[in-house]
């Protein structure tokens, strides 16, 4: 849900886009992927933790966030994640 108050954990998903996985595609550190070359339809374009950008435009702009999980207002098994 998109309300006041709510975590603000958003992906904004281009399903006309395309993603070609390459080694810098996780941003791991790794720089190797058995994925490495393959063609995915579709594209993530940004992603938002806690209202905060983590990846503009498909690239990442921020690492080391953390948040924490808040359950909605009257979600299904939101009373089990209360504290």
């Amino acid at each position: 849900m998109i309300a006041p108050g709510s975590d603000a954990d958003l992906m904004i998903w281009d399903p006309a886009g395309e993603t070609i996985i390459t080694a810098e595609t996780f941003d791991d550190g790794t720089g190797d992927s058995v994925y490495s070359g393959e063609r995915l339809a579709g594209r993530v374009r940004d992603v938002l933790l806690g209202g905060r950008a983590l990846v503009r435009q498909g690239r990442f702009v921020k690492t080391g966030t953390a948040s924490a999980y808040l359950p909605a207002q009257g979600a299904a098994g939101s009373e089990a994640a209360a504290p």
